[in-house]
């Protein structure tokens, strides 16, 4: 937990390469191990996504599989390990989501339903798991903001909801009280609330952001 946390503070301050140093460090405890795989290939995919970059797809997409390998196989042991679904739904969201940003529109779709499966059976097991709501958020948000035609033209034929204010809400709850989430929760209401035109609340989050990470290029 003190590496993973380590690891987010460097990569939110701005500094890469001690955040991946730092993720490396969860190899020297198990190279076999689905968290060590999952937040490196976390911490390449935000590298790529801050720089708009593809340099390093071919590492994120080993590593990701990776963990969807192994965290396949640790579920076939112990199906009732809240921890598991939150850590497997964790990378099929971010492969889902880079799948989407390659213009894989279908594979991203794929994963992300996989991973809204996981996420909601990881706070099922264990309601105590509130970093689950960063990955609920975003797939309410987004989804709905990329179906909002949909939504609009043809919502009551597919009962398509629109669920973008509740996926603000799982974020401002994963922000408030998850144990890894808070800075990835902050950074991603930052970008909704651009999104959204929502200034006040832009500035307000980007002041206490910036009280954190003074130095950080976001």
């Amino acid at each position: 937990m003190k590496i993973i946390n380590t690891g987010i503070n460097f990569f939110y301050g701005g500094e890469f390469n001690s955040a991946i140093e730092t993720f490396d460090q969860l190899y020297k405890l198990n190279n076999d191990s689905l968290a060590s795989a999952l937040f490196k290939s976390i911490a390449y995919a935000m590298i790529m996504d801050e720089y708009r970059s593809t340099k390093f797809d071919s590492i994120f997409f080993k590593l990701s599989t990776s963990a969807i390998r192994i965290g396949e196989e640790q579920l076939k042991e112990n199906g009732r390990d809240g921890k598991l679904y939150l850590c497997l739904g964790g990378a099929y969201g971010i492969r889902g989501f880079r799948k989407t940003m390659l213009g894989n529109l279908w594979g991203g779709i794929s994963d992300g339903r996989k991973a809204h499966r996981l996420l909601h059976k990881a706070v099922e097991i264990d309601s105590s798991l509130y970093d689950a709501y960063y990955g609920l958020g975003l797939y309410h948000y987004w989804k709905s903001k990329k179906a909002r035609l949909i939504i609009k033209l043809f919502g009551w034929l597919f009962r398509i909801k629109d669920e973008k204010e509740k996926g603000i809400n799982e974020l401002l709850l994963s922000m408030q009280r998850g144990k890894y989430a808070r800075f990835p929760s902050m950074h991603a209401l930052l970008r909704i609330y651009l999104e959204e035109k929502m200034f006040d609340r832009v500035i307000s989050l980007a002041l206490e952001f910036k009280r954190y990470f003074p130095g950080g290029i976001f």
